[in-house]
């Protein structure tokens, strides 16, 4: 629990460092967007190691990653609380092209993390379709290329949840699922048509995770070790026709992908799979401790006085952003 405690203590040191100095200055350039395509890319590898090591979860992958000249689209099945890291070190391990998540606009409001990702083109939503249409087609139509990270099932997986999940599935005749959540369509139905209609459509990458002793949330992962990670990754040709404008003929083709992976997970053991590497660059390494090192000396320097006015000041600023 230590050792997890210090790594998680040092990732969010070297977030908060990152947004209250070069994030929080890139505003003056008009270059947020840009910087933080930076930033997200070069966290992976500190994520990496996080995971891997901090919390002592090897990673192993299998399967085809495909990528594509256009947006490509990932979707994942929710697992636990640090899921999120897990796509993003598999995701920049096989793609350098920029990663958009679609996130709730609740997480943009917490300390250092909700600020980078409030400065970041990722996808920022309030969780109803009806009221994020518009945001959707927006935010989709400004990406010319990349990748699209998200969540089909919109929340972490429990048995409680998972419960409910089988009986709502039951009662209107739906596929019932035996290890994830029935997915939610409308969201990935909207974003494949948008990125179709501007010729701008790329694969759908599916990433099925398992771990060996998951646990949901974090003062539970704190607590036990997790075991190791299994990822297996397939790459889907999305049809380019119009053929999944109808939403009807759209589920009926997701949700074959979706039982797919509910298939892998069991049969998650039967693999054979890669162990994916750590590493982390010396000049990378560097930047991040002299990073680190001004923003703790600018802080004794002014007595605190930096964090209370960067602080309040990215508060503002995500706000503003938030209301646009």
């Amino acid at each position: 629990m230590i050792v997890k405690l210090v790594f998680l203590v040092l990732l969010y040191l070297m977030l908060y460092s990152t947004s209250s100095t070069i994030v929080l200055l890139s505003y003056l350039f008009g270059q947020n967007k840009e910087i933080m395509n930076i930033v997200k890319r070069n966290l992976s590898d500190l994520f990496n190691i996080t995971y891997q090591i901090g919390f002592n979860s090897p990673i192993y992958y299998t399967g085809n990653y495909i990528k594509t000249d256009n947006v490509d689209i990932i979707i994942a099945n929710h697992i636990n609380t640090i899921d999120f890291v897990l796509n993003n070190v598999i995701v920049n391990y096989f793609d350098k092209k920029n990663f958009n998540f679609i996130i709730s606009k609740k997480v943009t409001y917490l300390p250092g993390l909700g600020f980078l990702l409030s400065s970041s083109t990722d996808i920022k939503l309030n969780r109803k379709l009806l009221e994020d249409k518009d945001n959707i087609v927006n935010s989709i139509k400004k990406i010319r290329n990349g990748i699209i990270i998200l969540f089909p099932e919109g929340t972490r997986f429990t048995p409680e949840k998972h419960k409910l999940a089988k009986e709502y599935s039951t009662k209107n005749k739906l596929p019932v699922f035996k290890n994830t959540l029935y997915p939610k369509m409308k969201g990935i139905h909207l974003i494949i048509n948008i990125l179709r209609e501007n010729n701008r459509l790329g694969n759908l990458i599916d990433l099925t995770h398992y771990v060996e002793n998951n646990k949901t949330y974090m003062k539970d992962m704190l607590k036990e070790e997790m075991g190791n990670t299994y990822s297996v990754i397939n790459t889907y040709n999305i049809p380019k026709d119009n053929s999944l404008e109808d939403y009807d003929y759209f589920k009926s083709w997701f949700l074959q992908i979706w039982q797919k992976k509910d298939n892998y997970i069991d049969n998650i053991k039967n693999y054979n799979y890669q162990k994916l590497p750590v590493k982390l660059s010396p000049i990378y390494l560097t930047s991040v401790f002299l990073i680190v090192i001004f923003y703790v000396f600018i802080n004794v320097k002014t007595k605190g006085k930096y964090f209370i006015g960067t602080l309040i000041l990215s508060y503002i600023i995500t706000l503003i952003r938030n209301l646009r």
